[in-house]
């Protein structure tokens, strides 16, 4: 049984560093195309502010 709850803790890790790569990458690609520096710091600074949350 404790291998299976190491394996789904590995296997759950692995999405969320994979999501987080996708939205990583999307966010990029939008910035890079939509997004005045200005705008694009204040969205950054904005998601850093929300990650403690975002990650329990």
């Amino acid at each position: 049984m404790e291998r299976i709850a190491q394996a789904e803790q590995a296997a759950m890790a692995d999405i969320r560093a994979t999501a987080v790569e996708v939205a990583v990458e999307a966010t990029r690609r939008l910035l890079a195309t939509e997004v005045s520096t200005k705008q694009a710091n204040a969205l950054i600074d904005e998601a850093i502010a929300e990650l403690p949350k975002k990650l329990h």
